[in-house]
């Protein structure tokens, strides 16, 4: 399965761009936060997918640096909608 939205990006630009958010991130709470957002600028096409199957699909991008579990998803967009 794909997740890459690539009626609008190539398959390169949105995988470069989801390194880089990983990368970039602080923590894995902001690598989560940002990775949504990767989905809200169309580069990505998660958000109808459990957190468990997000973390399935984002994990091999994001190794060594992060491995991610559903929880990691669920309290980065708690934290998000609490602030």
């Amino acid at each position: 399965m794909h997740f890459f939205y690539m009626s609008k990006f190539t398959a390169e630009i949105c995988e470069k761009n989801l390194r880089q958010t990983i990368a970039n991130a602080k923590s894995k709470a902001d690598a989560c936060r940002n990775i949504m957002t990767l989905d809200t600028c169309g580069y990505l096409h998660i958000r109808h997918l459990t957190d468990a199957r997000k973390a399935e699909l984002i994990n091999p991008f994001a190794a060594p640096k992060y491995v991610f579990t559903e929880d990691d998803f669920k309290k980065a967009r708690n934290r998000k909608s609490s602030r």
